[in-house]
């Protein structure tokens, strides 16, 4: 065992199926979907062109921080992501503001721009003053640090759709480098606002579908956009032997990290670009295509990103891809953006431990050249020691983790 090796020793999640790691996986497993219909969980989103949603389960942080006036000027994402930082925390077994500033603790996030999208049409004048703050999307980070007494290294990661992946895959290489002893990463994120899904339909990018049951279908021919979604997940990453010191169980082993750029087209994604971004991830493990046993893909449902993210699997795994088990976590919590990357390594972990991944929903044949091994139901890991999960954004960005069992 290397002294260098990085484990995760706590989760914290916030998503459509639930507020805490044993239920969204249980949940996950029992194939429950987090879509509904956009009447009934925001009528007052209706009319941009979505019919459904994903929306997070409500939680509330307000008993947990001392500083009430800052709860007063924290949106629903600041409430989604401190939340999750504070189940991740006392599941590591750190104790906020104590083991916290013992550890200089730090946090890099995931996330996208807020620009102020909670004051579409409300004057200036009447706005609370430090309305502006909302369009920096570091003030999360900011939120997360007093929350949890958090005085280490911070950073905050605005690169789409890889956004929280490369968070943790930052946060991995700076512990590695020992640079940081604890470092909190993930994510969170929701874009439900007239801007976005308005523009996300105009795009033909979020599905026109009306029934919240079929509408997100990952891989299979009937695909027709993503569901949005929205949710934060945090990870506890530290050295292994620096937990084990302090009696924490580690959970996942954080074995490789690659990230590539496609340089081709702003919303078309590319093939080459997803197989460059998982090479670079498998060699950084130091590990070979035929040791993966498992492959949480992206998966957004869109006709242009499943077809070239199995294109590229292909490429790199080739004749092997067709065995290799793989699903897709947005079937079931749509497509939560940002924090998708930190959400679908919890999944990662949890499949490697327990040696089962879940099903993707509405998967029933694909047209695609190159088909992969996905089930719609549960399905039984012969062998469990290393997976790969994927992430890819607008603008051409790409991002794959390489996960160990303990």
């Amino acid at each position: 065992m290397e002294e260098t090796e990085i484990v995760v020793t706590g989760f914290g999640i916030v998503c459509s199926l639930g507020d805490n790691p044993e239920s969204v996986w249980l949940n996950l497993l029992n194939g429950l979907n987090g879509v509904r219909s956009i009447g009934s969980c925001h009528k007052e989103l209706a009319g941009y062109g979505v019919h459904v949603l994903a929306p997070a389960v409500e939680v509330c942080v307000d008993n947990e921080i001392e500083d009430k006036k800052m709860v007063r000027s924290m949106n629903r994402v600041s409430k989604m992501l401190v939340y999750a930082g504070m189940q991740a925390l006392k599941s590591a077994g750190i104790v906020p503001h104590i083991d916290t500033k013992r550890y200089n603790t730090g946090a890099i996030i995931g996330t996208g721009t807020a620009l102020g999208v909670d004051y579409p049409f409300e004057r200036f004048e009447n706005r609370n003053p430090k309305w502006f703050l909302d369009t920096y999307p570091n003030i999360l980070l900011s939120h997360l640090s007093i929350a949890c007494g958090l005085s280490g290294y911070g950073m905050t990661i605005v690169n789409a759709c890889t956004s929280s992946t490369q968070a943790i895959g930052m946060a991995a290489k700076m512990i590695k480098h020992g640079e940081a002893n604890v470092i909190i990463a993930g994510g969170a994120e929701s874009k439900f606002s007239p801007s976005f899904l308005s523009g996300f339909s105009r795009l033909n990018m979020h599905t026109p579908n009306t029934d919240p049951e079929s509408a997100m279908r990952p891989f299979d021919k009937g695909r027709n956009g993503f569901v949005l979604g929205e949710g934060a997940c945090l990870l506890v990453l530290e050295n292994r032997r620096h937990a084990e010191k302090r009696g924490a169980r580690p959970l996942v082993v954080i074995s490789g990290y690659g990230v590539s750029m496609d340089a081709y087209r702003l919303t078309d994604t590319s093939s080459e670009g997803k197989a460059r971004a998982m090479r670079a991830a498998l060699q950084d493990a130091g590990i070979s295509p035929n040791e993966i046993d498992y492959i949480n893909t992206h998966g957004t449902s869109t006709q242009t990103n499943d077809r070239e993210e199995a294109k590229a699997i292909y490429d790199v795994f080739g004749t092997y891809s067709c065995s290799i088990p793989a699903n897709s976590t947005k079937s079931m919590v749509g497509h939560t953006m940002s924090v998708s990357g930190a959400i679908e390594a919890f999944v990662c972990a949890r499949s490697l431990s327990e040696k089962i991944i879940h099903p993707t929903l509405n998967y029933v044949e694909t047209n695609d050249e190159h088909v992969l091994s996905i089930s719609s139901s549960c399905q039984r890991l012969q062998r469990a020691r290393y997976c790969i999960s994927n992430s890819s954004g607008i603008g051409g960005g790409n991002a794959s983790l390489v996960f160990s069992a303990v």
